[in-house]
């Protein structure tokens, strides 16, 4: 949540400059070394990874075009917010943490220098 204080100097000094697909709107103000000082409002939690690259690159500076929603190409993918932590996490059926996984590869034995496998390995080596 965006504290109050933000929320009131944002209205007193602000200036909008634009609004992302997420819903957060960015705003910009001059100090007086005419330097920009640029943030964003988010429309949920502030979460990072909920600002697209373009308004990144915006509000870092290494940028100074104001991005549109309209400079995307057909072959990329909308931008999410990282979904890590949260039920619509990636879940692997490869990932080891799953509990599918130790079932399906239950023929699989990790390595133990005290196994019966390994002691008739090393018999058949010294002979």
């Amino acid at each position: 949540m965006n504290s109050i204080t933000t929320l009131i100097a944002t209205k007193i000094f602000g200036k909008k400059v634009g609004e992302d697909s997420q819903g957060n709107i960015y705003y910009v103000k001059l100090n007086k070394k005419n330097k920009e000082k640029r943030w964003v409002i988010y429309n949920q939690d502030p979460e990072g990874s909920s600002v697209p690259p373009k308004w990144q690159a915006w509000l870092t500076g290494t940028t100074n075009v104001v991005p549109t929603n309209d400079s995307s190409y057909n072959w990329q993918k909308k931008h999410r917010t990282n979904p890590t932590g949260t039920s619509e996490a990636y879940n692997s059926t490869q990932n080891i943490f799953n509990k599918n996984f130790k079932k399906k590869h239950a023929s699989y034995l990790s390595w133990s220098p005290n196994s019966s496998k390994e002691k008739l390995i090393e018999n058949k080596k010294q002979k």
